[in-house]
């Protein structure tokens, strides 16, 4: 890195050197190191910097005042991007520790490392960055022949049981409607869905989560008695939703008092006389519906 004294610096930037001390004093828009006897030092970033606001003066025809903000507000925008890839560097980073001691078995390492993460971000962000990605990772890497199923199975039930973990720590209103959680026969993606009946938690929704592969004909009992308001499904192929329009279609007089929704990784188009709605996995679609459906039952 080199430095310049003030001279120097008026001299490659072409501005006097009272503006660029006037600058300095007024605005803060360098801040210049200081020799022992008190001489200003400027970097190389001072000298970008101070030929970047002269641009703005000389060719957009902007104030000083006017050209520092956007100096700031674009330092601001890039401080904000640095930080978010360092963060999701972070996240992939423990991501995959976690994952590779979990495909060795050792769950005292992965759970410690679990609870440092958990100590270290928002559990939402541990949720839906960590250990929501592991858990899609295992499903595909079994899928590829990558983890054998015991390694699935080992992996899948001891995350989902730190999911659980927080299930009952969120209490539930019984003045919110209750929810059905489940995905068709043939799926075995629960992830998404798992992340939407946390957010339901979250807010106080009591849910029955039955999770993948659960065959429709026997829900009928449990909605009866256990008085279900809402039904959540999610899947990652939308032929696996066929049996769910038929089920809907020969119960409509005992379904039509539910608000059905559908998510998943899938592009559906449900058919117009099935009354399922379309949700996805947009934690801000969910916010919208949650207000809109959720609150007013």
């Amino acid at each position: 890195m080199h430095v310049y004294n003030i001279k120097m610096v008026s001299k490659l930037v072409g501005i006097p050197t009272v503006t660029i001390r006037a600058w300095e004093k007024r605005y803060e828009v360098v801040t210049p190191q200081r020799t022992h006897s008190g001489h200003r030092l400027y970097s190389d970033q001072d000298i970008e910097d101070l030929l970047w606001l002269k641009k703005q003066i000389d060719e957009n025809g902007l104030t000083i005042s006017q050209a520092i903000k956007r100096l700031r507000q674009m330092r601001e925008s890039l401080d904000k991007k640095v930080s978010i890839a360092v963060e999701q560097s972070a996240y992939q980073g423990y991501a995959e520790q976690i994952y590779q001691a979990l495909v060795n078995f050792r769950s005292d390492q992965a759970n410690h490392l679990i609870d440092l993460v958990f100590s270290m971000f928002h559990y939402e962000e541990v949720f839906h960055k960590i250990l929501a990605p592991i858990l899609q990772k295992v499903g595909e890497d079994w899928e590829r022949d990558e983890v054998n199923v015991t390694q699935e199975h080992y992996i899948t039930n001891l995350l989902v049981n730190r999911f659980y973990q927080f299930f009952r720590i969120h209490p539930t209103n019984p003045m919110l409607p209750k929810v059905l959680a489940f995905c068709p026969s043939g799926e075995q993606h629960f992830v998404g869905l798992l992340l939407f009946t946390l957010y339901l938690r979250k807010h106080g929704v009591d849910v029955i989560f039955l999770g993948a592969d659960t065959p429709v004909e026997t829900l009928m009992p449990v909605i009866i008695e256990k008085k279900i308001n809402v039904i959540a499904m999610s899947t990652s192929d939308a032929a696996l939703l066929e049996p769910i329009y038929e089920w809907v279609r020969q119960h409509k007089y005992q379904l039509y008092h539910i608000s059905m929704v559908v998510g998943g990784s899938c592009h559906l188009e449900v058919p117009e006389d099935v009354p399922i709605h379309f949700l996805g996995g947009d934690v801000e679609r969910w916010k919208t519906w949650f207000e809109d459906t959720i609150r007013p039952l």
